[in-house]
């Protein structure tokens, strides 16, 4: 947004998983600068069924894998950078867009309050941690948020830290919200068992994620990719994935 605001003539060029592009269609609701395209720029971790406890063998070789496909990522990705002219790479996380950005002299900003080789240190192999890593150091430079992980400060020589969130509040509606919730409010983010687990209990829940999740004390968020962090502001308690954006709204 900050972008096209500033720069009135800059294309966007997004590439993510399909899920999160969708949710950013219906945020910049329509702008023609902006262009997506669905790449597979990350390996979650994977969770045991029905808890929140990680499966360790499981995203082991999710991640061998993800690591494994990365030569053919950077070659892709190459010429996609070099065919639209791009002039800046700016990444969450994605660590081998920062190697195709390094190979063409393309400035790169890596963006984030950890790095996925700080979280497998130690976890995983070795060789894993270390193909992270290297990814990393190629950023021209790093922008870490206020609560981050100290080794993020050692990545690269330009380093520089920012504020806690990047969006602002809508008080209005987290007001709204919570003016006409008739009972005590949590924010759900993660798997509840359906809404049997739910159902009858003294609460409003809000639906951070969950597609089954239904009933008549469960509230959908209005404009998911929009609105999550207004929602969690509203809310009395929240349950979720220790994911980096549910924690630093709450």
């Amino acid at each position: 947004e900050t972008i096209l605001r500033m720069e009135e003539e800059t294309e966007i060029f997004i590439l993510s998983a399909e899920w999160v592009l969708n949710l950013l269609k219906v945020y910049l609701n329509g702008e023609e600068r902006v262009h997506y395209y669905i790449e597979e720029t990350d390996a979650d971790i994977c969770y045991l069924e029905g808890c929140g406890c990680v499966d360790w063998d499981a995203t082991a070789q999710q991640e061998e894998a993800f690591v494994e496909k990365w030569d053919d990522l950077i070659g892709k990705a190459e010429v996609f950078l070099a065919e639209q002219g791009i002039g800046l790479v700016v990444s969450d996380l994605c660590p081998w867009i920062l190697e195709a950005a390094d190979h063409l002299r393309i400035r790169s900003i890596l963006i984030s309050d950890y790095t996925w080789d700080q979280m497998y240190e130690g976890i995983l192999e070795e060789d894993i941690c270390d193909a992270y890593r290297e990814c990393y150091e190629m950023a021209s430079k790093v922008i870490a948020y206020d609560v981050h992980q100290p080794e993020m400060e050692h990545m690269v020589d330009d380093y520089e830290l920012v504020s806690l969130m990047a969006r602002p509040y809508n008080m209005e509606l987290i007001e709204k919200i919570q003016r006409e919730a008739e009972k005590p409010l949590v924010y759900l983010q993660i798997d509840a068992g359906g809404s049997d687990s739910i159902d009858g209990l003294p609460y409003i829940f809000i639906n951070g994620s969950n597609e089954t999740l239904e009933g008549d004390n469960v509230l959908v968020l209005e404009r998911f990719a929009e609105n999550a962090h207004n929602y969690i502001a509203a809310s009395d308690y929240v349950i979720a994935y220790p994911e980096w954006d549910v924690a630093a709204s709450a």
